[in-house]
């Protein structure tokens, strides 16, 4: 499901006959969902999905049968959530056959994202494991308890370090556009025109990649916490929901190398905004009255 809602306001002021004043503010807001079947309108886990002692789970029934609710975690509920705030002034003023712009614009893009990965429980019908889970606290050479090897720290704006940040600010960003048009003065006055113009973007987009890789990848956030019972064990035997073997934002010990894998990320301090240059240049021809032929070339 995707919604999109926006809103804008301009003041235009002519200061003189030939100087214009644009002043502007606008804030647009976009999200885009994806449901599961309980999460849809007028939906809910409890009149969706069936349950083991009060807790909603979703029956996997195997190869053999399809079931009606898909049983990938990746079918979760998920959603992405951006902001944007813009602020900007351009003033145009007319010199003879000239048209000179001049103006700033002011951005602030805020991203967020959100996932419900292995929230709801799966069970899986089939035959019962032969053995339970073994987990293993040591590493090879018998060395133990390296858990004060590592640290879990909460870094950035509203956390107990907020002067801490994951990479380092940049201040020397800066995207320029500018252009010109030109009215040849040959083969007839004002039949060609020149236009050319080059600018500089920046990617934005990207910080929501931060917050999916460093966000919802913590521990105890989704991981996955699998149990094969040995023996047979019907619905009805069931038990939900079943015992974490971690706490959320945990830290892992370093020497942690049991049946849940976990994976480790890493920020570059200095990661530096990409950028795009765009170049255009055009030749328009005037072949009669109403009709405009142009040859435009673009490189990015």
């Amino acid at each position: 499901m995707y919604s999109d809602t926006g809103t804008a306001a301009q003041l235009t002021s002519t200061l003189q006959p030939n100087l214009v004043n644009e002043a502007y503010i606008g804030v647009s807001c976009n999200s885009v969902q994806f449901h599961a079947p309980w999460t849809a309108d007028s939906a809910t886990q409890a009149n969706t999905l069936p349950s083991v002692t009060g807790v909603p789970y979703i029956l996997n029934l195997g190869s053999e049968v399809t079931s009606p609710i898909g049983t990938s975690t990746s079918e979760d509920p998920q959603g992405r959530l951006q902001g944007t705030y813009l602020a900007g002034e351009k003033i145009s003023w007319l010199r003879g056959k000239h048209a000179i712009k001049v103006g700033f614009e002011f951005r602030n893009v805020v991203t967020n994202s959100f996932v419900s990965f292995n929230v709801v429980p799966r069970v899986t019908l089939g035959v019962a494991s032969s053995a339970g889970t073994q987990n293993i606290n040591t590493i090879s050479g018998g060395v133990e308890n390296l858990s004060n090897l590592t640290q879990l720290q909460l870094i950035g704006k509203n956390s107990p370090h907020p002067g801490i940040q994951p990479w380092n600010k940049q201040f020397k960003n800066f995207a320029p556009v500018v252009g010109m048009t030109w009215a040849l003065p040959w083969l007839g006055a004002n039949k060609t025109i020149l236009r050319a113009g080059y600018s500089i973007a920046y990617e934005r987009y990207t910080q929501v990649l931060f917050d999916q890789l460093y966000g919802y990848s913590a521990p105890g956030l989704g991981q996955a916490q699998t149990y094969a019972p040995p023996s047979y064990q019907n619905l009805v035997t069931a038990s939900l929901p079943l015992t974490a073997t971690g706490l959320p934002l945990a830290t892992v010990p370093i020497n942690d190398n049991n049946s849940s894998a976990q994976t480790l990320l890493v920020a570059d301090n200095g990661l530096k905004l990409p950028y795009i240059q765009n170049w255009n240049i055009s030749l328009g021809r005037e072949v009669r009255r109403g009709l405009l032929v142009d040859v435009p070339l673009r490189r990015q």
